[in-house]
Order: C-alpha cells, then sequence, then structure tokens
C-alpha cells in the first residue's frame, strides 16, 4: 500500500489526505527524496480551512515525518501547489508541490 500525507488545520481537523505513489518518490540528483502524489490531478478535500500540520504515515498509520505545511513560496516540509497560502476548500483538490525531504 502507498504512504499517505494527512494535511491538518491548527485545530488538529482533518482537511485532506494526500496519496503518494509507490515507491513514494525519487531521489534527485542532490541526494534529496521528491515525494509525489498519485493523483496529479490531486485528492478531494474534504473539509474547508487553513492547512498547518503535514502528518507522512505509512498505509496502515505508522507515523514516518511531521511538519509544517506552507505553499510553494513558504519553507515548509509539505507544499502545496496552485495556491496562495494554505487555504483549502472542500469539494476541490489538493495538490502536493515540491516537497524534498533530506
Amino acid at each position: 500500500e502507498a504512504s499517505l500525507i494527512h494535511l491538518y488545520d491548527a485545530s488538529e481537523q482533518l482537511l485532506v489526505t494526500l496519496t503518494l505513489t509507490k515507491p513514494c518518490g525519487q531521489i534527485t540528483e542532490d541526494g534529496y527524496l521528491l515525494l509525489t502524489q498519485a493523483n496529479g490531478g490531486g485528492d478531494m478535500i474534504l473539509s474547508s480551512g487553513q492547512a498547518a500540520t503535514g502528518v507522512w504515515s505509512t498505509s496502515d498509520g505508522k507515523l514516518i515525518g511531521r511538519g509544517q505545511v506552507t505553499d510553494e513560496a513558504g519553507q515548509g516540509h509539505f507544499k502545496l501547489l496552485g495556491s496562495n497560502g494554505t487555504q483549502l476548500y472542500a469539494g476541490g483538490k489538493a495538490i502536493l508541490g515540491e516537497t524534498r525531504i533530506d
């Protein structure tokens, strides 16, 4: 099963779950792991809100990593593509931006 990134708002309400490819990404020339989303068109947003925290886990819920969420201009661990800030709207699609793990 593929690993998942759950995006939560500041009150820890789940906004969206992003499903990653399997394997979860590729190694870049610089030695980073670049995470890739399974659906390039994005995953369905369940609830509206400001994404604040991302929790990366295995398909069976074991924690891999946790970090801040920002748009692509920000310095967060998990980045959202095509957004200005991290506001998400229920019914829309969330797309993982360039997210590198070192």
